[in-house]
């Protein structure tokens, strides 16, 4: 039998059993990094996770899993429904195996994922860059909308998805208003329909910003009962298109203009008074060196004029 040797060469003179040895010792060598580097997991569960978890202080662990419940209660409770299921979090406390294991994920910025097709959160607990309670927000609302939506999931827009993912971490922060601010200064604001399906390369920051402010513009036209409905009618076949306009009365496009026209009211006040107050600014600053001039003017008449006479004494003769 023909075999391919590790070079990508036929060799016709090695035995077959011979070649499937070396292809076996091939593929243990491969897998000996990943032997080495991957951690020791313990595995707990307890209210509604499955915690794997690096060998680490019982107190520590305590107070993990305390404030892993009052996430998923928070995220519960803005999607008005809980998963069946418990939901496995591994809990990484070195980054680089974190990155390891969920790399062609994003990019070195990535601290949380959550997986759809086994409802697997992996988190970052290092707090390097975020801290773990606000991450596992984030990433609980994905496997949250998992949960329910199961493959229908993809139909809802990215700018939702990660929109309302956002807003579970920490609702309306104040660098996303500075983030919108800047973008619609610079004419640099997305339209909806290109954040449906992906976030331009480069522009993430303001895609996140953006879908967040528009997720927060619309659940009070939803309310609780409305996003739940919205999300039942996703899982049971309706186009989300179709959804909105029923639970929020909005399409797609009034959604956006209705939003693009309260974000332009809310920074043109802002834009003015960058515009403004530096000029503003300066107009004191002339003001203020015409009154110093106008000052001086006057102080060195008056000293002329206390002066003069008794300067006239000390003339050299001709």
């Amino acid at each position: 039998m023909d075999t391919l040797c590790p070079t990508g060469v036929r060799d016709l003179r090695r035995p077959a059993a011979l070649s499937r040895c070396l292809v076996v010792l091939t593929l243990l060598l491969c897998a000996v990094p990943e032997l080495l580097g991957a951690e020791e997991w313990q595995v707990r569960r307890q209210g509604h996770f499955i915690i794997h978890t690096v060998p680490r202080p019982q107190d520590e662990l305590e107070r993990f899993m305390e404030q892993f419940e009052a996430q998923y209660q928070r995220v519960s409770n803005l999607l008005g429904f809980s998963p069946v299921q418990p939901i496995p979090i591994y809990l990484y406390s070195d980054r680089s195996a974190f990155l390891r294991d969920v790399r062609g994920i994003g990019t070195e910025g990535v601290v949380g994922v959550a997986y759809g097709h086994n409802g697997v959160v992996r988190l970052d607990a290092t707090g390097l860059y975020a801290p773990p309670a606000e991450v596992l927000r984030h990433e609980l609302l994905h496997a949250f909308l998992f949960s329910r939506l199961g493959a229908r999931t993809d139909e809802l827009p990215l700018w939702f998805n990660e929109g309302l993912a956002q807003h579970a971490a920490n609702p309306a922060p104040w660098d996303v208003d500075e983030t919108l601010a800047r973008a619609l200064g610079e004419g640099s604001i997305t339209s909806l329909g290109q954040l449906k399906d992906r976030f331009p390369p480069g522009k993430e920051g303001v895609a996140y910003a953006e879908s967040q402010n528009v997720v927060e513009f619309l659940l009070p036209r939803l309310g609780p009962k409305g996003l739940n409905r919205l999300l039942l009618s996703v899982a049971s076949g309706e186009p989300f298109a179709r959804a909105l306009k029923a639970t929020s009365g909005l399409t797609i496009f009034e959604l956006e203009r209705q939003w693009s026209a309260k974000l332009s009211r809310e920074h043109r006040l802002d834009w003015i008074n960058t515009l403004v107050w530096p000029g503003v600014g300066v107009a004191f600053l002339v003001a203020g060196a015409l009154a110093y001039a106008s000052v001086q003017r006057k102080r060195r008449r008056i000293v002329q004029e206390d002066w003069g006479p008794e300067d006239e004494q000390f003339e050299e003769p001709d």
